[in-house]
């Protein structure tokens, strides 16, 4: 992404991005076996420009533009490839008070985004996306917890395009499935996180401190909003050791779902 400030107060600024995505869509059976697997594929680029507000928030509005195709790389070989593309027009807002990024202790994180893609901006379909995340870091004395949503929806229910769909999956994401497992038009996410330091890892000068937490998931992907319903949500959690490294930091993790889903995870990023 090119970032450039319009003003001496770095209030204002312009930006230009470009990127090259690639993910892969799974349908399981009932045993957990793959039966159909999709690979959506595109190149995207945009501009925007916004608001800055000191280190704590930013407003941004922009244009984006998207070609991309899906294939089967298992099930239906006969089925041919889909091309696609997308215009849209997206505006966010965003909000950050976390004292740290990996293993935070106080402050919050918040945003809010808006896309819409229109025919009269290159679209092959019109409709509306909005998407919602709180996180919030409370500590008393050397325990942490951090109580987070995460809500993503389209607005029209008229579709069922694999490349616009939410993924949930993977750890701290609704933990004892695989990473980006489930997929639908709707997703939901409610997580809890606690964890405490308890020592330090590395050698030498180079040590880092390790942490132990635990968390506790509900949520779900849908395809209708009318499916969407308490009864549907699926419980998860996950117990895991973390810390610091040059690279960002590591986690060891072990997760389980119901419906007899679990896992084990050695990640490597930021999951907060």
């Amino acid at each position: 992404e090119f970032y450039q400030p319009l003003d001496y107060s770095l209030n204002y600024f312009v930006t230009a991005n470009a990127a090259y995505l690639m993910r892969n869509i799974n349908d399981y059976n009932d045993d957990g076996n793959i039966t159909t697997q999709y690979r959506a594929s595109s190149f995207q680029f945009g501009v925007a420009a916004g608001r800055q507000f000191g280190n704590w928030g930013e407003l941004r509005v922009g244009l984006r533009r998207e070609h991309g195709n899906v294939k089967v790389l298992i099930g239906d070989h006969t089925r041919p490839e889909e091309p696609y593309d997308r215009g849209s027009v997206a505006a966010s807002a965003a909000y950050s008070t976390l004292d740290n990024y990996v293993f935070p202790l106080r402050g919050s994180d918040a945003s809010l985004a808006w896309n819409y893609n229109l025919k009269a901006l290159g679209s092959d379909i019109d409709e509306q996306a909005v998407s919602f995340y709180w996180l919030t870091a409370l500590t008393w004395g050397k325990y942490t917890f951090l109580p987070s949503i995460d809500i993503k929806t389209m607005l029209d229910d008229d579709t069922m395009a694999v490349q616009d769909t939410f993924p949930l999956g993977g750890f701290l994401n609704l933990s004892g499935f695989s990473y980006n497992e489930l997929y639908g038009r709707h997703s939901g996410l409610a997580r809890l996180v606690a964890y405490r330091e308890i020592g330090s890892a590395g050698l030498g000068g180079l040590k880092m401190p390790l942490y132990i937490g635990l968390s506790a998931e509900a949520g779900n992907v849908w395809n209708r909003r009318s499916d969407i319903n308490f009864e549907s949500l699926i419980l998860a959690g996950s117990v895991f050791l973390g810390t610091k490294t040059f690279l960002g930091p590591i986690y060891l993790a072990y997760g389980q779902a119901q419906r007899s889903h679990s896992s084990i995870y050695l990640y490597l990023g930021q999951r907060f």
